[in-house]
């Protein structure tokens, strides 16, 4: 059983080497070792680090995919500036990093942050937003918490009635 497992792995590097050196001769024989394969593409890229391969290697709403899976699997916001939908990416990237700062470059920064908030449980977001009393008004009604209710201002009513 260790000699299989063994070459089990010898077979998986060797296999590993293999694509990187084929990575390393140039970008059109990627495409034809990943044959035009996206998530390939996007695979190598992400285990290299050379984000050009999307640039390169691939038309255009495929960069652009690219470079969304891309910002998602390295949590690197940088690559939201070359994805169709910007907006998404940084929603998505601030929701997943806790980090509101990045919905200053949303379309709807006021719902970036509230999601941010339900997702991480800090409704003390709200207060970043143009009306916190209506963000932290949603944000009590959607975790059902009574008591967050008498900081929505002239909600409070209208909050505690739907938790109750």
């Amino acid at each position: 059983m260790k000699q299989l497992t063994k070459s089990i792995i010898a077979v998986i590097i060797l296999l590993t080497l293999f694509s990187f050196s084929i990575y390393k001769n140039s970008n059109n024989e990627i495409t034809t070792f990943c044959k035009g394969n996206t998530t390939c593409i996007i695979n190598l890229a992400k285990e290299t680090g050379d984000f050009n391969l999307c640039e390169n290697s691939l038309n255009i709403e495929e960069k652009q995919i690219c470079y969304e899976k891309l910002s998602f699997l390295t949590k690197n916001p940088v690559l939201c500036e070359n994805t169709q939908n910007q907006s998404y990416c940084y929603t998505y990237l601030a929701v997943n990093l806790d980090n509101i700062i990045l919905c200053q470059k949303t379309e709807n920064n006021d719902k970036c942050i509230f999601e941010t908030a339900i997702k991480n449980n800090n409704y003390n977001y709200c207060y970043q937003t143009n009306n916190p009393n209506l963000c932290i008004y949603s944000y009590a009604v959607q975790k059902k918490d009574l008591a967050l209710c008498n900081n929505s201002g002239k909600y409070n009513s209208t909050c505690a009635s739907k938790i109750k």
